[in-house]
């Protein structure tokens, strides 16, 4: 699934190349990115360090026994190192070199350094390293008592090789058993033939510088397949943009258009409102005028006058006055 932490254990058998997911027993380590592993005894995968969702940084060291498929959590003696995330480490005589590395806050610039004597692991005091050697994800060989590292992210990618050597203290000693053992003969020892034998630190050397090599091409060839992506992710921005600028102005002139059909439509809401206000000041005189007029013909009314005696409503006639005499 997208974006899930897996802490599970794949095999492959270099010599059939199949893969093979094998039953594990034992409490195995939290799902997790970012961590480093090593081989101890030629038996045990020790695995320290990286980070999941529920904890971004681990500090326990678990050990896989590839024999009886069972995880262990070992007892480590001494004070552990800041945790981390994305180091990486190579074995040189009987201790784990961890290099690089970070913890969100910083990046690590020292190098944690795990003993793998017996009886029981042991944290030895970090060292502090170059800070060229600084970083994420670099890759880390052990050729001739020495570390070589290839790579890595510490602000910017690289495709540099820093060589590094342990303080002597560190590097591989005669155990104080075998010191204390009486000395035997030494039977003479065969010389190797010249003409077929190459120094053994000369063939590491060859080995790390090819490996080195591969790295870098393969460092390349993922540099410009990212230019590549970054430039086409670039480009559809860029068209993304256009676009939206497009639709940017296409809406600001249709606001400008809207904007001025309103500023239209309140110019005739104003007049209109001048023209209402006119008319009903006409009608204001015109009622006025009608009332006037009104009260001017009811007061003619009550009023005798020619009219009215024209209509015979104001003035007796002279025969009912006759009548009203005889009467």
């Amino acid at each position: 699934p997208k974006r899930q932490l897996l802490n599970d254990v794949h095999v492959l058998d270099l010599e059939s190349m199949a893969w093979d997911t094998p039953t594990l027993q034992g409490s195995s380590p939290s799902p997790r990115k970012g961590s480093a592993a090593c081989v101890h005894l030629e038996r045990y995968i020790l695995i320290w360090g990286g980070g999941s969702h529920a904890q971004p940084r681990e500090g326990d060291v678990y050990s896989l026994d590839t024999v009886d498929l069972t995880w262990q959590m070992p007892v480590v003696e001494g004070p552990p190192p800041a945790v981390r995330s994305g180091h990486t480490g190579a074995v040189v005589g009987d201790c784990w070199y961890l290099v690089g590395g970070g913890d969100n806050k910083q990046a690590m610039s020292t190098m944690a350094v795990l003993c793998l004597t017996s009886p029981s692991l042991k944290w030895a005091a970090s060292v502090a390293v170059p800070p060229a050697m600084v970083a994420e994800g670099q890759t880390v060989l052990a050729v001739d008592n020495k570390l070589v590292a290839f790579g890595g992210y510490g602000g910017t990618y690289s495709n540099n090789v820093h060589v590094y050597s342990p303080p002597e203290e560190l590097l591989p000693q005669a155990s104080a058993s075998a010191a204390s053992v009486p000395s035997q003969p030494v039977p003479p020892r065969a010389q190797p033939d010249p003409s077929t034998a190459a120094p053994q630190g000369s063939q590491q050397l060859e080995a790390a510088q090819k490996e080195l090599e591969r790295l870098r091409e393969t460092s390349a060839s993922e540099v410009a397949t990212a230019k590549e992506a970054a430039a086409s992710e670039l480009q559809l921005m860029r068209r993304q943009l256009a676009a939206a600028q497009t639709a940017k102005a296409s809406a600001e002139t249709e606001v400008d258009t809207l904007n001025a059909a309103l500023a239209d439509e309140q110019s005739k809401v104003l007049k209109l409102e001048a023209t209402l206000a006119e008319t009903l000041k006409q009608k204001e005189v015109l009622e006025k005028a009608l009332e006037a007029a009104n009260a001017q013909l009811e007061e003619g009314k009550k009023k005798p006058g020619i009219w009215g005696y024209i209509a015979g409503t104001d003035a007796v006639s002279p025969g009912k006055t006759a009548a009203n005499g005889k009467a």
